[in-house]
């Protein structure tokens, strides 16, 4: 089999330049800040350099042009679904909006009825067929912006701000804006950073961060996969489908990681092509800086995108590409483990963990007696296994071609996994974090799952359409499937899922100015959750570090200050924990911080007023604070 074609359109075009100028931003503005520092003119420079490669690289790429007497008409079918796609949106959009959270509860479906999904599923069932009937710009935007809207919840209905990574991110990159850096240089994130800042030469930096992950997950994605679709016979729209079998949680809110997702599977459909005898289209450079990006953005997708296109690029060289192979199956232990010993994080390599149960997958099958819950959970805790099982369709369409070895990679990520998880122990993070980037490579696995499943829900979508009522019962589950992958986008706090995070709250921002205030000018330190931490952050940036490098709010949750925090909120509120964390950080003031939310605030506070030396309360009591005071 080989591609379909090598022409282009001007659509095309225009997406390939798009997503080249971003990549080639993030990796010029990241050299800037690298070698010298990031202010509007290194930022303005970074981007005309990369306007400049991007022409270079596509300005031997001729599109067709068609002529307004060529164009296909829209037909009365393709109007009634975009009347369906418009309402479906539409009152998606108003249960949204119509909210806004700004008191800290455990699941945006506390205030949002889940069942509105359901007006997003008709506009995907009507987007799906729309795309049947003709892939153009039409049917594709429509549905970019359906999948837009989906994970669009987090930024629309919490104006403070979603999640707690953004809120550091937003923190140091107000401190690059009006510094030009930062001390220590991040050794990551700088590709996420340039755009931000580019971007906030005209808007605010607010607005663009929690922004930036659902537009461009709309735009770099579908564009990929739309291009990848019209290169490739073996795939059609329904490929678009496969998106909402990946954890979409991973796209509701702008972080580091959550940007590098995108470039590592733009990377992936745009150069699938290339996996194909005698096929040069698109430019092998154009893969590469998309993987460039997502390096300078977050290593632990860039570095798999990088063996992935070694190995693609090596596919004639039989002995380097099995080396590509086995490298890539120990590359990132192998990272963590060298940053440890150049950096000096904690991470110890430990057999305590090695065990079958510690590794072995799960398959999830529950009766809650609760059956749309039921069904939605089947989904969403087996929806790696559905990857995998579409993949195997895949491969078996494409076996006797080269996109038959896209099925080694998922099995590299997974070995990786395995390693981190069985080996590695990440003693800088608190216990329940340990995991967290372990389980990133699952999430890892699954983009790397994408394109053979995506072959294989084409495939079987082209066997069924041959029954009306088959090829519709399928797009049915389909879209079933997408409303279970929207549900479990979001925290959850039902009979299954037990969500213990809050947002942050009004309340928390007058916290953190009301304890300012009290301390007049005199160093302190806080001790609070991560949502009053996370206030902090955004109100006053990174204001106060004390001896032994301690920030006065308990960040990161891995450090000592956190500890102490742990100590009075499930143990005793005792004024020798509290003088124990005054002391590391060389303060006098201390603030003890317990959200009325907290499992046992009632107790805690009664028991903090027989230690404290004052205190008062924010919002009703719905923050209590402590303060001690020692004499000079």
């Amino acid at each position: 089999m080989t591609a379909t074609n090598n022409t282009h359109t001007k659509s095309e075009l225009i997406y390939l330049r798009f997503s080249l100028f971003l990549a080639l931003l993030a990796i010029f503005g990241s050299l800037a800040y690298y070698f010298y520092f990031l202010n509007t003119i290194t930022l303005l420079t970074s981007a005309l350099i990369a306007l400049g490669v991007d022409y270079a690289i596509t300005k031997k790429i001729r599109p067709i042009l068609y002529s307004s007497s060529n164009k296909p008409k829209i037909t009365n079918k393709e109007i009634a679904a975009l009347i369906v796609i418009i309402i479906g949106n539409f009152a998606w959009w108003q249960q949204i909006l119509s909210h806004s959270i700004t008191e800290p509860i455990r699941s945006p479906w506390q205030e949002i009825n889940p069942f509105s999904i359901a007006a997003l599923m008709l506009a995907i069932f009507a987007n799906i067929l729309l795309l049947q009937r003709k892939l153009n710009k039409l049917s594709i935007t429509s549905f970019a912006f359906t999948f837009f809207s989906a994970i669009s919840l987090a930024a629309a209905a919490y104006p403070l701000g979603y999640g707690f990574d953004p809120f550091v991110h937003r923190a140091t990159m107000k401190h690059i804006a009006e510094f030009g850096t930062i001390t220590p240089k991040p050794l990551y994130y700088i590709g996420e950073y340039s755009l931000e800042l580019f971007l906030n030469i005209i808007l605010p930096l607010k607005f663009i961060d929690i922004w930036l992950t659902p537009v461009l997950a709309a735009i770099l994605i579908i564009g990929a996969i739309t291009v990848a679709i019209k290169h490739l016979q073996q795939l059609t729209p329904l490929a678009l489908l496969v998106l909402f079998l990946l954890p979409l949680i991973n796209f509701i809110n702008t972080t580091p990681q959550s940007l590098s997702y995108i470039f590592l599977i733009a990377t992936l459909f745009i150069s699938l092509p290339l996996w194909l005898e005698n096929n040069t289209y698109p430019p092998k450079s154009i893969p590469i800086i998309l993987m460039l990006a997502a390096i300078v953005i977050h290593p632990l997708a860039g570095i798999p995108a990088l063996f992935y296109l070694a190995a693609l690029f090596t596919k004639k060289y039989k002995l380097i590409n099995i080396f590509v192979y086995i490298t890539a199956a120990i590359a990132l232990p192998a990272v963590f483990y060298l940053q440890s010993k150049i950096t000096g994080l904690d991470i110890e390599l430990s057999l305590s963990n090695l065990s079958a149960s510690a590794i072995k997958p799960s398959i999830f099958f529950g009766n809650h007696f609760s059956a749309w819950l039921d069904g939605v959970y089947l989904f969403i805790d087996n929806n790696l296994i559905l990857l995998f099982l579409l993949a195997l369709v895949g491969y078996s369409q494409v076996k006797k071609t080269n996109l038959k070895y896209l099925l080694i990679f998922p099995f590299i990520w997974l070995i990786n996994y395995t390693i981190l998880i069985s080996i590695f122990r990440f003693d800088f993070l608190i216990s329940y974090e340990q995991n967290n980037y372990a389980e990133r490579l699952i999430t890892i696995t699954a983009i790397f799952l994408l394109p053979l499943a995506a072959i294989g829900i084409s495939i079987i979508g082209q066997k069924l359409k041959k029954s009306n009522f088959a090829f519709i019962s399928f797009l049915t589950l389909c879209v079933l499937a997408a409303g279970a992958s929207i549900y479990g986008a979001y925290p959850r706090h039902d009979n299954y899922a037990r969500s213990a995070g809050f947002n942050v709250g009004l309340n928390d921002i007058s916290a953190v100015h009301m304890i300012e205030n009290y301390a007049d000018g005199q160093d302190y330190i806080v001790l609070s959750n991560q949502a009053l931490a996370a206030a902090a952050l955004q109100e006053f940036g990174f204001k106060k570090y004390y001896k032994n490098n301690i920030f006065y709010y308990p960040i990161p949750t891995g450090g000592q200050l956190y500890q102490y925090y742990l100590k009075m909120a499930e143990n005793y509120p005792s004024t020798e924990t509290m003088l124990q964390a005054m002391d590391l950080a060389g303060v006098n003031l201390g603030f003890f911080a317990i959200n009325d939310y907290w499992w046992q605030s009632e107790t805690i506070i009664e028991n903090a007023k027989k230690e404290a030396d004052d205190w008062f309360a924010v919002g009703n009591g719905a923050i209590t604070i402590f303060i001690w005071q020692k004499q000079n």
